[in-house]
């Protein structure tokens, strides 16, 4: 394992010719952006999903109700 690293320090160069224009920034920061939008609402989705169940299923059961005390 030693020799691995050593060779990688001795062998391979170091230096990187890599250009970053001033737009990358924007690509990177948009693209974290999206993904944390994307996590928000696919944690938030099953939440509305049952939010909306009970609510549909409260107005069942007032909607009875009221039925019942009309009678």
């Amino acid at each position: 394992m030693k020799f691995l690293f050593f060779f990688t320090l001795l062998f391979l160069p170091n230096t990187s010719f890599a250009y970053l224009d001033p737009g990358t920034g924007g690509g990177i920061i948009q693209a974290l952006l999206a993904f944390f939008g994307a996590i928000a609402f696919y944690i938030s989705y099953p939440f509305i999903i049952t939010k909306k169940y009970f609510r549909k299923l409260k107005e069942k059961i007032f909607k009875k109700k009221n039925e019942f005390d009309q009678k």
